[in-house]
């Protein structure tokens, strides 16, 4: 068939663009990876970072020039265009006159925290690495500030530690002020810093990722180019049912040799094939688990395209059927088993987000790898649990008995894992559900149809989104109780060892000890501050909060709310005795609170030096374990600490000391008693109070934590199984582009069923995407809209309180601070907005979240472009969108004027509070709109699927009806009620069935008529040849006779015998057409065709000079067909080479036989005189030979024979070069072997 023969072709010439392409992402790895590894090396960053510093310092120093020269122009009012110039650049500028700042470009940082230039270019500040550098003249001072690296005192999601280049360099590269391997010198060459590399060279998470991706995509078209070799080549193998072993041994030997090469080495050194991200007792890191993933669902696929052509169907004994059916049970519970502990192990052990909303979209690319592991071995699930089941149903034919042994399955699987596992009726509920899937399915069609896709797709969401709920839910709780455990604590170790630690450094620092003594000369009070708190910061693992006070014994504090006044080591040596437990250390000191939150005072004592009086420094420090307030909790968060208070953010915690509630924090409105949760408990730590689960810890017999979290709404239950069948129909789409990928795909002709469901879903699919991004950006408009409105009555709310407080003040003193910072804490708790006040010199004075300020996340300068806009402008209202790390927020500005309507400060509303709303009401309707659009999709697919089955059904009718149409039958008509667009159709179709049946009948006599005439003169033709010679000889006999020739009698007999082989010609000619026209009736009946071949070649070798060349497998193939008849089809075959290769002395003639699919395809090939195109049409047409003797019917007859089989006979031949005969026979539907 010529088809079969293209379609090989196509199958072959999809192998070798599936290798090209292979090689090519090879090929692209490779260069990721130099290209990775180029980037990464000294030479190159260390050219780049020059590189690019050095065209930054010159730009700043360009722009540094220009406001030189403008502020001696006074034209210095207009600052926003630098200012914008300079943050491109990442670069600062101050200008100072007399020492008194006059000009800043940015507030990122404190220009008096600056270290003398003298000292080092390179400084290390409260939030990053920056070069120094100042132009002085005269009574002017301008210091330039270029950013090298951010670096906080936390690290978060917002605050990132990153170099500002665009040089591959990781987080955990360092910079150090000593010379060192990766020197960076100025455009002078001399030296600024050196960078350090990590403990590990590892890339940056982004390469990690393309790395990740073209590694497994290798991978994927690796294995898949071993199955489409065997496809291609399969029929080299000889014992076909060993292709699926080979198969596997191939995948074997793939795995051992990447699990021992491990290349690319820079993508295993990386987070993703880190224990960080996962591990078990089986697999080290995600990493791996992906991979081994990849290679169980190939293993899976390979099995199930090659079980149903390699293996044979038995009928068994009673009690082998038992026996296999214990086997396969007990394989079938082991995978399941196996899948159920992977998910478990993959959801609890990973760094999947506990949360399906803000916190997935965080930890994204371990959550979609996660999320793909799982939908990959799901498939491998479905294609190995399908094979077995299929195995299973085949030992019995009754369907009641297959019902049995279903309901067996999942009853069997039910009670083992209760008895000896952990009962999970998920588990027990997705292969019960499986079992009775497969159960329906039509065996004899291997293929995997669109029902069965959906089904999968359904049933293992449901599965998956249920499990993961379950196991993530308890690993929260689990987190819940260490978080309750860890805050219930007290004092904390780690901080104390770090902090004995610190005064040591704090003693020994040369720095500090010459400054301590002369804090009068060159503003050295504010540099010793900053320099201890940058001790602070190099230590990553303290989260606390410093606050640095230095005094000696005249220092005097004042609070101005009781206007009291005390010497300041008076002060702290009275809280110190009050308040304080000792340590292991006489100068660290511990302190107790209601709050969770730990506190200490580190007192630093110099003695008397050179008539200098001694010096104290008291350091306080204040876990802020949980933020208080609002605004600024995200920045605050510390990721690197053991519980961070990022883990906090979702909770809700209450402390209660002698069943008194003294500390209270989040949305939970708690009892002020104890006791009133003691009938909620049912003797357990967990219960459900207000649609929120809590956990209550008891610390002691007086102090008990309460942390809890509220109950998840429907919305969020259906969140995973959502997520889960999107992965699994994506996935599922691109496994199937990946595994099929043939150039028949262009040529496929679509059904009008499948165009029309095509249809529906684009046009649901499109509509559901236009309205969802349509409603979210107008969500996001509304809520910036909504954002800037309630922000400026925020600012006015404000700005009339204040002007209660402070409207009869002439102007803002120092000794008003520490009160203002009292009115703006509370008023940032009316107005849920964190309140800064500035000077009318843009520096801060009070605010409701001074943190903020002291860990330098920012400065204590106003934003440039606001106080621009107030100060220059004089706007009464600005609202702009600022920036702290990565976090943005909205902050207004409004200045205050007292009743004289003097200019006295700045008010500033730092949005924080509601932008993270806007984040989480924007996540919340992603989540649910992702929901409800499942669904719909859900829904929409089988109400497609039932419409257009519904539209479609009657023209399969037809079609159905049409196909069935054969001439000279009986044809049957449609009946169809409705008088629509379809019924026209079919009134036509009956109308063109009536027509038919009359054409029929004329053209069948027609034929009949023709047939004879041709017939006939065949016949005439063929009976007229023997008359010739045998009239010729009666003739010459007769004159013979006249003539009395003397050896008559010679003549006689010799004309006897000649008539008599003449009118044998004419017999032989009468039982030839007498074959052709009615073929014996078939004895059909199983035949070894093997044999039969053998028994052909035995009978031609004795009586020929051709050599015989047989390819025969060594089992027996059996068709059902009549014996003698396909006997006689080999005999005319060989019959006909024979005759094709009489003027060859080296003739041969090949036999072989193979399997494909459901069919025998027989090859019989001769290297002879070949058919040319001309004769090759009419070749298999009766009376048609190419030989000068015989009637033609050779090939005809044989290929009546093959036909009346069920087979297809067709050829390929080449002039000259010889002749290949295929034949197809079908196999039966059973096979029989009694074992």
């Amino acid at each position: 068939m010529e088809s079969v023969m293209k379609n090989k072709n196509v199958v072959s010439r999809s192998f070798w663009v599936h290798l090209i392409i292979t090689l090519c992402i090879a090929l692209v790895l490779f260069l990721l990876v130099y290209t990775f590894n180029e980037q990464q090396s000294k030479k190159y960053v260390k050219a780049l970072f020059e590189k690019e510093l050095h065209k930054k310092s010159a730009s700043l120093n360009k722009i540094s020039n220009e406001i030189l020269g403008a502020y001696f122009n006074n034209q210095l009012n207009s600052s926003q265009a630098w200012s914008a110039q300079l943050n491109t650049i990442n670069a600062m500028v101050y200008l100072f006159e007399r020492d008194s700042l006059v000009y800043w470009s940015s507030n990122l940082i404190d220009p008096s925290g600056i270290i003398a230039q003298d000292e080092h270019p390179i400084v290390k500040l409260s939030n990053g690495w920056y070069k120094i550098s100042q132009k002085n003249d005269h009574d002017i001072k301008l210091v330039e500030a270029l950013l090298v690296k951010n670096e906080y005192a936390y690290h978060n999601e917002y605050l990132i530690p990153k170099f500002i280049s665009s040089a591959a360099l990781p987080e955990n590269y360092t910079i150090s002020i000593e010379p060192k391997d990766l020197n960076i010198h100025d455009d002078d060459g001399r030296f600024l810093f050196s960078i350090i590399q990590g403990d590990q060279k590892e890339i940056k998470s982004k390469q990690s990722l393309v790395l990740f991706i073209f590694y497994q995509l290798l991978i994927v078209l690796l294995l898949s180019l071993i199955i489409k070799f065997y496809k291609v080549y399969g029929f080299l193998v000889r014992k076909t049912w060993l292709i699926p072993y080979l198969i596997l041994l191939d995948y074997l030997i793939l795995w051992t040799f990447l699990k021992y090469i491990q290349l690319p080495s820079e993508l295993f050194k990386s987070y993703l094939f880190s224990p960080s991200t996962f591990a078990d007792s089986a697999h080290n890191s995600i990493g791996d688990l992906f991979v081994n993933s990849i290679f169980f669902l190939f293993s899976s696929y390979s099995i199930d395209q090659f079980w149903k052509k390699t293996s044979k169907k038995h009928i068994y004994s009673q009690l082998a059927r038992i026996g296999n059916l214990f086997v396969l049970i007990s394989i079938l519970f082991i995978l399941f088993y196996f899948y159920e502990y992977i998910i478990i192990s993959l959801f609890k052990n990973s760094q999947v987000s506990i949360e399906f909303g803000q916190d997935f979209i965080a930890q994204r690319t371990v959550t979609i790898i996660s999320f793909l592991i799982a939908s990959i071995i799901s498939l491998a699930i479905y294609f190995y649990g399908r094979i077995i089941l299929i195995l299973i149903y085949q030992q019995f034919h009754i369907g009641i008995q297959r019902y049995i042994v279903g309901a067996g399955v999942v009853i069997g699987y039910g009670i083992i894992t209760y008895v000896f596992s952990e009962f999970l009726i998920s588990t027990v509920l997705l292969i019960g559900t499986f079992a009775f899937l497969i159960l329906f399915m039509d065996e004899k069609d291997s293929k995997i149809t669109s029902l069965q896709i959906i089904s999968f797709v359904l049933m293992f969401a449901l599965y998956l989104g249920f499990l993961s709920a379950n196991i993530l839910t308890k690993k929260e709780l689990e987190q819940r109780i260490v978080i309750a455990e860890s805050v219930a604590g007290d004092r904390d170790p780690m901080a104390e060892y770090n902090f004995e630690q610190l005064i040591d450094k704090i003693y020994g620092d040369s720095i500090v000890l010459k400054m301590v003594y002369q804090l009068d000369k060159n503003n050295n009070e504010v540099k010793v501050v900053h320099r201890i708190q940058g001790f602070f910061n190099a230590v990553a693992s303290i989260n606390f909060i410093p606050r640095i006070t230095i005094c000696d014994s005249t220092t005097i504090l004042s609070f101005n709310k009781d206007d009291y006044m005390v010497s300041c080591a008076t002060y702290f040596a009275e809280i110190i005795s009050e308040f304080g437990n000792p340590t292991n250390n006489a100068d660290l000191f511990y302190f107790r609170n209601n709050s969770i939150n730990n506190s200490y005072i580190i007192r630093l004592f110099f003695p008397p030096k050179d008539k200098v009086a001694g010096r104290y420094i008291f350091i306080e420090l204040d876990s802020e374990f949980i933020q208080e307030g609002l605004g600024y909790p995200e920045l605050l968060i510390d990721e690197t600490s053991n519980i961070s208070s990022g883990e906090l953010v979702n909770y809700s915690l209450a402390k209660y000391k002698q069943n008194e509630l003294v500390y209270k924090f989040g949305d939970y409105d708690y009892s002020v008693n104890l006791q009133y949760y003691q009938e909620f408990q049912d003797g357990g730590k967990q219960f459900d109070n207000n649609g929120y689960n809590h956990i209550l810890i008891n610390k002691d017999a007086e102090t008990s934590i309460i942390i809890s979290k509220e109950n998840k709404d429907l919305i969020d239950i259906l969140a995973p199984f959502s997520y889960f069948f999107i992965f699994l129909a994506l996935f599922l789409t691109c496994f199937y582009m990946i595994t099929s990928f043939s150039f028949k795909i262009i040529n496929v002709q679509i059904s009008f069923r499948n165009r029309l469901q095509f249809t529906l879903f684009s046009i649901i699919l499109t509509s559901f995407l236009v309205i969802g991004i349509t409603t979210l950006l107008f969500l996001i408009q509304l809520n910036d809209k909504k954002n800037n409105e309630i922000l400026s009555e925020k600012a006015h709310s404000v700005l009339i309180e204040l002007d209660h407080k402070l409207g009869g003040a002439e102007s803002i003193s120092p000794a008003m601070y520490e009160t203002l910072n009292e009115w703006l804490g509370k008023f940032s708790l009316v107005f849920f907005s964190d309140i800064n006040l500035y000077s009318v010199d843009g520096r801060i004075i009070a605010s409701s979240r001074l943190p903020i300020f002291d860990v330098g996340l920012i400065s204590k300068l106003m934003n440039v472009t606001a106080y621009d806009v107030l100060a220059n402008k004089e706007k009464l209202l600005f609202i702009q969108n600022e920036k702290i790390g990565e976090y943005e927020y909205l902050s207004a500005y409004v200045p205050f004027r007292n009743s004289q309507n003097k200019l006295i400060a700045y008010i500033n509303l730092p949005y924080f509070a509601r932008q993270k709303e806007l984040q989480n009401e924007i996540t919340s309707f992603l989540v649910a709109l992702i929901n409800i659009y499942v669904l719909f999709f859900i829904i929409a697919l089988l109400v497609t699927i039932f419409i257009s089955r519904r539209i479609s059904k009657p023209l399969l009718l037809i079609r159905q009806s049409i196909s069935g149409i054969r001439l000279g039958k009986s044809n049957e008509k449609i009946n169809w009620a409705r008088k629509d667009e379809i019924g026209g159709l079919v009134t036509e179709y009956n109308r063109m069935i009536d027509e038919l049946s009359k054409s029929a009948n004329l053209l069948a006599r027609s034929e009949r008529e023709s047939a004879w005439r041709e017939m006939a003169k065949q016949v005439a033709h063929e009976i007229k040849n023997p008359l010739t010679p045998l009239k010729l000889s009666v003739q010459y006999l007769k004159k013979a006779w006249d003539d009395n020739e003397k050896d008559w009698d010679q003549r006689l007999n010799r004309f006897t015998k000649t008539s008599i082989e003449q009118i044998d010609s004419l017999s032989d000619i009468a039982s030839a057409f007498s074959d052709f026209a009615k073929m014996p009736v078939q004895k059909m009946e199983p035949v070894d065709l093997k044999k039969i071949i053998y028994n052909a070649v035995e009978l031609f070798k004795e009586n020929s000079t051709v050599e015989y060349v047989l390819h025969l497998p060594e089992n027996e193939y059996i068709i059902i067909a009549d014996k003698n008849q396909i006997l006689r089809v080999f005999n005319n075959l060989f019959k006909n080479s024979i005759q094709a290769l009489t003027s060859k002395k080296d003739g041969q003639i090949t036999i072989s036989v193979k399997k494909s699919n459901s069919e025998l395809i027989v090859m019989v090939a001769d290297n002879g005189s070949g058919i040319s195109k001309e004769m090759s049409d009419k070749i298999f047409t009766p009376s048609f030979t190419t030989k000068t003797s015989g009637m033609g019917l050779g090939l005809a007859i044989v290929r009546n024979i093959i036909i009346n089989t069920g087979g297809d006979i067709w050829f390929e031949s080449e002039t000259g070069i010889g002749s290949t005969f295929y034949m197809s026979f079908p196999l039966p539907l059973l096979e029989v072997d009694v074992v």
